[in-house]
């Protein structure tokens, strides 16, 4: 998880950097690296939001101290699935389905942003309406991480 991250926040810097020299050479850039750039960061924040759930339920925990509640909800169940995150990206499974969900949030809030403003922040730019659905989809995940804890 962590490499794949720093390696989508990397290729993402390197790609806003082409386009910036591009951009002071001839005054319009690369569209198109820009957006790749976007949604390389789009990418990097979805691998960090699951890493933190994954470690919140128990990932790098052994297996003898983490115990499935009997009387566990479904979302208790769907992200304890994120124990053992590999394992639960195998199947159809319900924190597959979470998993997947994430990252296309996080890409189609990206491209939603880039509709309000080209730069390479918009996407965490908090005055338009899909920075606002961010900070509440990060928010509603905290509080789904509270909810496994407990």
């Amino acid at each position: 998880w962590v490499m794949a991250a720093a390696a989508c926040d990397s290729f993402s810097s390197m790609f806003e950097i082409v386009h910036l020299s591009l951009y002071a050479h001839d005054g319009v850039g690369s569209y198109f690296l820009d957006a790749v750039s976007a949604h390389l960061e789009a990418l990097c924040d979805s691998l960090v939001a699951l890493l933190l759930l994954s470690v919140g339920a128990g990932w790098t925990l052994p297996s003898d101290v983490l115990s499935v509640q009997q009387n566990a909800s479904a979302l208790q169940r769907m992200l304890g699935g994120l124990q053992s995150p590999f394992a639960a990206l195998n199947g159809f499974t319900p924190t597959a389905v979470l998993s997947v969900g994430i990252f296309l949030v996080h890409i189609i809030l990206a491209q939603w942003g880039r509709i309000y403003n080209d730069d390479f922040d918009s996407y965490h730019d908090l005055e338009h309406t899909p920075g606002k659905i961010l900070m509440l989809f990060r928010i509603l995940l905290g509080l789904g991480l509270l909810i496994v804890a407990s």
